[in-house]
C-alpha cells in the first residue's frame, strides 16, 4: 500500500502518499505529535488554511501522481482546498464490502453509490463484478472518477456515471420503481447540486435515508452510511437507521486511520445495516 499516516498532533496530520510526504490541517488532532520535529520538517508539501489556503512546496508541485490503496490505483493531486482526491479512511469501508461480496460469492449485485466523489468505492465494488451506479453533483469530480476507473481497467459497462443532485436523482429512481441490492452513501455536511440545489445534512439526511429504503430490494445485502460531520457520532447514525429501517442488524464504529508511530486518527463515524 502506498499510503501511511506517519504521525498526527497539533491539529495537523502527517501522511505519506506514494513518494510524497504531506502535512495537512486536522482540527481533531489536539494531542501532541509523537515524532520529533526533525521528522515533521522532512515534508514535501504542507497546506495551511490560515495562510490564504496555500501549499508550502519543498519539491516541484506535480500535476498529479498515482497512489495504490489495497489493489486499486488512484490519481491524486494537490487541490486548492488542501484535498488530494481520496479519503484513505474509507478503505476500511469498501474493503469490508469487497470481502462480503467475495466471501458470500454474491454475483452481479446492483449497487448505488451516493456522493461518489472520485470513485474509489465505485471502482472497488465494480471490480467485484458488481454493477455500480455512481452519483455525484460535481462534473469535475465525476470526470476524475472516470479517469480512476480507466486506471484500474474497469469495464465501461460496470459503472453508470450520473452527474446530478442526489435528492432529485433518488426521487426519480423511486418513480421509476428501480431497486438496488446495496447502497453506499457518504453525505457532506453541506453541498450544492449542479443547478445550485442545497443539501444540508441536518435537514436532509433523514429524508435521504427514507428514499434509500424505498430503493432497496427486500432481500438487500447492505447499506453503509459514513459521516464526517462533527457531532454525528456512531450513536447518532445508529438512531437514524433504527428510525428509518426498524429492527435490523446494525454495525457501527468510528472511522479511524491507524498509524504504527502515533495514535489512531478519528475521521468520522459509520453505521452499516447487514441484511443477512
Amino acid at each position: 500500500m502506498n499510503y501511511e499516516l506517519i504521525d498526527s498532533g497539533d491539529q495537523k496530520r502527517f501522511e505519506r502518499f506514494g513518494d510524497y510526504k504531506i502535512i495537512r490541517p486536522c482540527s481533531i488532532a489536539i494531542w501532541k505529535p509523537k515524532l520529533k520535529k526533525e521528522i515533521w520538517a522532512d515534508f514535501d508539501f504542507s497546506f495551511s488554511r490560515s495562510d490564504q489556503n496555500l501549499w508550502t512546496l519543498k519539491k516541484k508541485k506535480p500535476k498529479n501522481f498515482i497512489v495504490k490503496l489495497s489493489d486499486h490505483q488512484f490519481k491524486l493531486l494537490l487541490s486548492d482546498f488542501g484535498h488530494v482526491g481520496i479519503f484513505p479512511e474509507h478503505e476500511l469501508l469498501w474493503s469490508w464490502m469487497e470481502n462480503k461480496i467475495k466471501n458470500e460469492n454474491l454475483k452481479n449485485l446492483k449497487i448505488l453509490n451516493l456522493f461518489g466523489y472520485t470513485g474509489a468505492c465505485s471502482i472497488a465494488l465494480a471490480k467485484t463484478n458488481s454493477f455500480v451506479c455512481h452519483v455525484d453533483a460535481s462534473k469535475p469530480m465525476t470526470l476524475w472518477a472516470k479517469e480512476n476507473a480507466k486506471l484500474n481497467n474497469v469495464k465501461e459497462d460496470k459503472i453508470r456515471w450520473i452527474v446530478d443532485d442526489v435528492m432529485k436523482f433518488l426521487h426519480r429512481e423511486v418513480k421509476r420503481n428501480n431497486t438496488y441490492d446495496a447502497i453506499v452513501l457518504d453525505p457532506p455536511t453541506f453541498g450544492r447540486g449542479p443547478k445550485n440545489e442545497i443539501f444540508k445534512i441536518e435537514s436532509d439526511l433523514i429524508e435521504l435515508l427514507f428514499l434509500c429504503k424505498k430503493l432497496l430490494k427486500k432481500d438487500f445485502k447492505f447499506l453503509t452510511l459514513s459521516c464526517h460531520t462533527p457531532g454525528y457520532t456512531s450513536q447518532v447514525l445508529t438512531n437514524l437507521l433504527l428510525q428509518v429501517f426498524g429492527n435490523k442488524k446494525i454495525v457501527t464504529d468510528e472511522i479511524l486511520i491507524k498509524s504504527k508511530n502515533s495514535f489512531p486518527l478519528p475521521m468520522g463515524s459509520f453505521a452499516r445495516i447487514e441484511n443477512d
